[in-house]
Protein backbone atom coordinates (compact mmCIF):
# COMPACT_ATOMS: atom_id res chain seq x y z
CA UNK A 1 0.00 0.00 0.00
CA UNK A 2 1.61 3.18 -0.78
CA UNK A 3 2.03 5.90 1.78
CA UNK A 4 -0.26 8.84 2.40
CA UNK A 5 1.83 11.29 1.02
CA UNK A 6 2.35 9.12 -2.12
CA UNK A 7 -0.85 9.14 -2.23
CA UNK A 8 -1.46 12.57 -1.87
CA UNK A 9 0.95 13.09 -4.75
CA UNK A 10 -0.96 10.53 -6.45
CA UNK A 11 -4.21 12.03 -6.39
CA UNK A 12 -2.84 15.44 -7.42
CA UNK A 13 -0.97 14.45 -10.15
CA UNK A 14 -4.74 12.85 -11.30
CA UNK A 15 -6.40 16.19 -10.58
CA UNK A 16 -4.00 17.81 -12.98
CA UNK A 17 -4.97 16.44 -15.98
CA UNK A 18 -8.79 14.93 -15.56
CA UNK A 19 -9.85 18.16 -17.39
CA UNK A 20 -7.40 18.06 -20.10
CA UNK A 21 -8.45 21.05 -22.81
CA UNK A 22 -7.44 19.41 -26.11
CA UNK A 23 -9.31 16.96 -27.57
CA UNK A 24 -8.10 12.92 -28.38
CA UNK A 25 -7.79 12.20 -31.39
CA UNK A 26 -10.05 10.37 -33.15
CA UNK A 27 -7.94 7.88 -34.31
CA UNK A 28 -7.22 6.76 -30.82
CA UNK A 29 -3.51 6.98 -30.57
CA UNK A 30 -1.66 5.68 -28.38
CA UNK A 31 -0.83 8.82 -26.79
CA UNK A 32 -4.49 9.46 -26.16
CA UNK A 33 -4.82 5.82 -24.71
CA UNK A 34 -1.91 6.60 -22.53
CA UNK A 35 -3.83 9.47 -20.88
CA UNK A 36 -6.94 7.19 -20.76
CA UNK A 37 -4.89 4.71 -18.20
CA UNK A 38 -3.30 7.74 -16.32
CA UNK A 39 -6.95 8.80 -15.56
CA UNK A 40 -7.65 5.32 -14.76
CA UNK A 41 -4.87 4.93 -12.42
CA UNK A 42 -3.45 2.62 -14.60
CA UNK A 43 0.31 3.47 -14.48
CA UNK A 44 1.99 0.19 -15.73
CA UNK A 45 -0.04 0.50 -18.62
CA UNK A 46 0.30 4.19 -19.23
CA UNK A 47 4.25 4.05 -19.11
CA UNK A 48 4.11 1.47 -21.77
CA UNK A 49 1.48 3.77 -24.07
CA UNK A 50 3.48 6.72 -23.72
CA UNK A 51 6.72 4.57 -24.55
CA UNK A 52 4.72 3.53 -28.31
CA UNK A 53 3.57 6.89 -28.66
CA UNK A 54 7.02 8.13 -28.63
CA UNK A 55 8.14 5.88 -30.83
CA UNK A 56 5.54 6.85 -33.85
CA UNK A 57 5.81 9.21 -37.01
CA UNK A 58 2.90 10.86 -36.55
CA UNK A 59 2.99 12.98 -33.49
CA UNK A 60 2.60 17.06 -33.47
CA UNK A 61 5.03 19.10 -31.25
CA UNK A 62 1.74 19.81 -29.37
CA UNK A 63 1.39 16.22 -28.61
CA UNK A 64 5.01 16.15 -27.25
CA UNK A 65 4.00 18.46 -25.28
CA UNK A 66 0.75 16.48 -23.47
CA UNK A 67 3.05 13.28 -23.43
CA UNK A 68 5.70 14.93 -21.10
CA UNK A 69 3.22 16.78 -19.14
CA UNK A 70 1.19 14.01 -18.38
CA UNK A 71 3.77 11.63 -17.63
CA UNK A 72 5.79 13.96 -15.26
CA UNK A 73 2.85 13.50 -13.20
CA UNK A 74 2.49 10.25 -14.03
CA UNK A 75 6.56 9.92 -12.63
CA UNK A 76 5.82 12.08 -9.55
CA UNK A 77 2.90 9.95 -8.37
CA UNK A 78 5.17 6.64 -8.97
CA UNK A 79 8.07 8.71 -6.69
CA UNK A 80 10.48 8.69 -9.56
CA UNK A 81 12.26 11.82 -9.32
CA UNK A 82 14.58 11.60 -11.91
CA UNK A 83 12.36 10.76 -14.79
CA UNK A 84 10.20 13.47 -14.05
CA UNK A 85 12.85 15.85 -13.75
CA UNK A 86 13.99 14.07 -17.47
CA UNK A 87 10.54 14.57 -18.72
CA UNK A 88 9.91 18.63 -17.44
CA UNK A 89 13.03 19.09 -19.64
CA UNK A 90 12.19 17.84 -22.31
CA UNK A 91 8.92 19.80 -21.48
CA UNK A 92 10.69 23.10 -21.43
CA UNK A 93 12.25 22.71 -24.07
CA UNK A 94 9.34 22.24 -26.66
CA UNK A 95 7.38 25.11 -24.90
CA UNK A 96 10.22 27.88 -22.84
CA UNK A 97 6.85 29.17 -21.76
CA UNK A 98 4.76 25.93 -20.68
CA UNK A 99 2.96 26.38 -17.66
CA UNK A 100 1.27 23.74 -15.87
CA UNK A 101 -2.18 24.03 -14.05
CA UNK A 102 -2.68 25.25 -10.30
CA UNK A 103 -3.48 22.02 -9.56
CA UNK A 104 -0.36 20.71 -10.29
CA UNK A 105 1.76 19.19 -6.62
CA UNK A 106 4.20 22.13 -5.60
CA UNK A 107 7.14 20.16 -6.08
CA UNK A 108 6.12 19.63 -9.95
CA UNK A 109 6.30 23.46 -10.30
CA UNK A 110 8.86 23.69 -8.60
CA UNK A 111 11.18 21.34 -10.39
CA UNK A 112 9.33 22.74 -13.83
CA UNK A 113 10.98 26.00 -12.83
CA UNK A 114 14.23 24.65 -12.13
CA UNK A 115 14.53 23.18 -15.77
CA UNK A 116 13.48 26.18 -17.09
CA UNK A 117 16.12 28.19 -15.88
CA UNK A 118 18.70 25.47 -17.19
CA UNK A 119 17.30 24.20 -20.47
CA UNK A 120 17.15 25.79 -24.03
CA UNK A 121 15.01 24.85 -27.45
CA UNK A 122 17.26 22.80 -29.55
CA UNK A 123 18.56 24.86 -32.33
CA UNK A 124 19.26 23.76 -36.03
CA UNK A 125 21.52 25.03 -38.49
CA UNK A 126 21.65 24.67 -41.84
CA UNK A 127 23.27 25.79 -45.39
CA UNK A 128 23.40 24.74 -49.24
CA UNK A 129 26.94 24.89 -50.93
CA UNK A 130 27.94 24.50 -54.16
CA UNK A 131 29.45 21.18 -55.39
CA UNK A 132 31.05 20.77 -59.03
CA UNK A 133 28.08 18.45 -59.82
CA UNK A 134 25.47 21.05 -58.43
CA UNK A 135 23.94 21.62 -54.58
CA UNK A 136 24.93 20.02 -51.01
CA UNK A 137 22.83 20.69 -48.22
CA UNK A 138 24.00 20.44 -44.73
CA UNK A 139 22.39 20.38 -41.21
CA UNK A 140 23.29 19.84 -37.81
CA UNK A 141 21.91 20.72 -34.11
CA UNK A 142 22.68 21.53 -30.82
CA UNK A 143 20.97 20.56 -27.97
CA UNK A 144 20.87 22.70 -24.09
CA UNK A 145 19.79 20.45 -21.21
CA UNK A 146 16.70 17.97 -23.14
CA UNK A 147 17.53 14.73 -25.00
CA UNK A 148 14.92 15.49 -27.76
CA UNK A 149 17.02 15.43 -31.17
CA UNK A 150 15.94 11.84 -32.93
CA UNK A 151 17.03 13.23 -36.35
CA UNK A 152 17.90 15.49 -39.38
CA UNK A 153 16.13 15.56 -42.55
CA UNK A 154 17.62 17.87 -45.33
CA UNK A 155 15.16 18.53 -48.36
CA UNK A 156 16.20 20.09 -51.88
CA UNK A 157 14.81 19.87 -55.35
CA UNK A 158 15.84 21.51 -58.64
CA UNK A 159 13.31 24.66 -58.65
CA UNK A 160 12.20 23.64 -62.30
CA UNK A 161 11.10 20.36 -61.44
CA UNK A 162 8.09 21.33 -58.83
CA UNK A 163 6.81 20.29 -55.65
CA UNK A 164 6.80 16.39 -56.38
CA UNK A 165 10.55 16.62 -56.78
CA UNK A 166 11.23 16.97 -53.20
CA UNK A 167 14.17 14.59 -52.12
CA UNK A 168 14.70 13.82 -48.57
CA UNK A 169 18.21 12.91 -46.89
CA UNK A 170 18.04 11.78 -43.74
CA UNK A 171 21.31 12.31 -41.33
CA UNK A 172 21.00 15.90 -42.21
CA UNK A 173 22.74 16.22 -46.07
CA UNK A 174 21.72 15.80 -49.39
CA UNK A 175 23.31 16.34 -52.77
CA UNK A 176 21.12 17.40 -56.16
CA UNK A 177 22.55 17.50 -59.31
CA UNK A 178 21.59 21.28 -61.20
CA UNK A 179 23.62 22.51 -64.08
CA UNK A 180 25.30 26.24 -63.75
CA UNK A 181 22.63 28.87 -63.50
CA UNK A 182 19.85 26.68 -62.72
CA UNK A 183 17.91 27.52 -58.76
CA UNK A 184 17.80 24.75 -56.53
CA UNK A 185 15.66 25.26 -53.27
CA UNK A 186 16.25 23.67 -49.97
CA UNK A 187 15.34 23.12 -46.54
CA UNK A 188 16.54 20.95 -43.44
CA UNK A 189 14.24 19.61 -39.68
CA UNK A 190 15.43 18.68 -36.80
CA UNK A 191 13.05 15.13 -36.06
CA UNK A 192 11.95 14.79 -31.89
CA UNK A 193 10.39 11.60 -30.63
CA UNK A 194 6.97 10.12 -32.70
CA UNK A 195 8.27 12.02 -35.85
CA UNK A 196 7.93 15.63 -34.48
CA UNK A 197 9.42 18.64 -36.11
CA UNK A 198 11.53 20.11 -33.10
CA UNK A 199 13.09 23.21 -35.18
CA UNK A 200 13.93 24.25 -38.89
CA UNK A 201 15.79 26.27 -41.04
CA UNK A 202 13.71 27.49 -43.85
CA UNK A 203 10.46 25.27 -44.93
CA UNK A 204 9.03 24.10 -47.66
CA UNK A 205 6.41 27.16 -48.02
CA UNK A 206 9.16 29.22 -47.78
CA UNK A 207 12.83 27.36 -48.53
CA UNK A 208 15.97 28.49 -49.21
CA UNK A 209 17.40 28.83 -52.49
CA UNK A 210 20.58 28.96 -54.57
CA UNK A 211 21.92 29.35 -58.04
CA UNK A 212 24.26 27.08 -59.00
CA UNK A 213 27.70 29.53 -60.08
CA UNK A 214 29.18 28.98 -63.21
CA UNK A 215 32.52 27.13 -63.32
CA UNK A 216 35.77 29.45 -62.99
CA UNK A 217 37.13 30.62 -66.22
CA UNK A 218 40.56 28.49 -67.44
CA UNK A 219 43.54 30.32 -67.00
CA UNK A 220 44.72 32.54 -69.88
CA UNK A 221 48.37 34.54 -70.42
CA UNK A 222 50.88 32.07 -69.11
CA UNK A 223 53.84 30.43 -71.52
CA UNK A 224 53.45 27.46 -72.37
CA UNK A 225 55.29 24.33 -71.39
CA UNK A 226 57.78 24.74 -74.30
CA UNK A 227 58.64 28.34 -73.90
CA UNK A 228 59.20 27.01 -70.08
CA UNK A 229 61.14 24.93 -70.92
CA UNK A 230 62.98 26.51 -73.26
CA UNK A 231 63.93 29.49 -70.76
CA UNK A 232 64.56 27.37 -68.21
CA UNK A 233 67.32 25.12 -70.72
CA UNK A 234 68.45 28.77 -72.25
CA UNK A 235 69.23 29.64 -68.55
CA UNK A 236 71.36 26.63 -67.90
CA UNK A 237 72.92 26.83 -71.01
CA UNK A 238 73.71 30.41 -70.73
CA UNK A 239 74.98 29.36 -66.45
CA UNK A 240 77.21 26.52 -68.34
CA UNK A 241 79.02 28.69 -71.07
CA UNK A 242 79.64 31.26 -67.86
CA UNK A 243 81.35 28.54 -66.10
CA UNK A 244 83.57 27.75 -69.14
CA UNK A 245 84.54 30.98 -69.94
CA UNK A 246 85.58 31.47 -66.32
CA UNK A 247 87.76 28.14 -66.10
CA UNK A 248 89.51 29.15 -69.71
CA UNK A 249 90.38 32.44 -68.34
CA UNK A 250 92.07 31.38 -65.19
CA UNK A 251 93.69 29.08 -67.13
CA UNK A 252 94.92 31.56 -69.27
CA UNK A 253 96.53 33.50 -66.51
CA UNK A 254 98.25 30.73 -64.74
CA UNK A 255 99.65 28.61 -67.49
CA UNK A 256 103.25 29.85 -69.18
CA UNK A 257 102.65 31.14 -73.06
CA UNK A 258 104.70 29.21 -75.49
CA UNK A 259 105.62 31.09 -79.09
CA UNK A 260 105.86 28.76 -81.65
CA UNK A 261 109.50 28.95 -83.33
CA UNK A 262 113.49 28.32 -82.84
CA UNK A 263 115.12 29.17 -79.37
CA UNK A 264 115.60 32.34 -78.45
CA UNK A 265 119.14 33.67 -78.32
CA UNK A 266 120.60 35.68 -75.68
CA UNK A 267 123.61 38.11 -76.32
Amino acid sequence: MLPPLRCAGLVLALLVWALDPRPARADGSALDQAIEHVENADFASALAAFEEAESASDLTRDDLVRLYAHRATVHFALGEQRAMEADLARLVALDPDVTLPASAPPPVHEALERARGDVQPPTLRADAVPTGAGVEVRARAEEHGADLVRGLRAWARRDRDGEDAWRRGDGGAIAVEASPGETVLWYAEAIGPGGAVLASERSRVEPGALIVPEPPPAPSGGSDDSTAWWLVGGGSAAVVVGVIVAVVAVVATTEPSTTLGGPTLVP
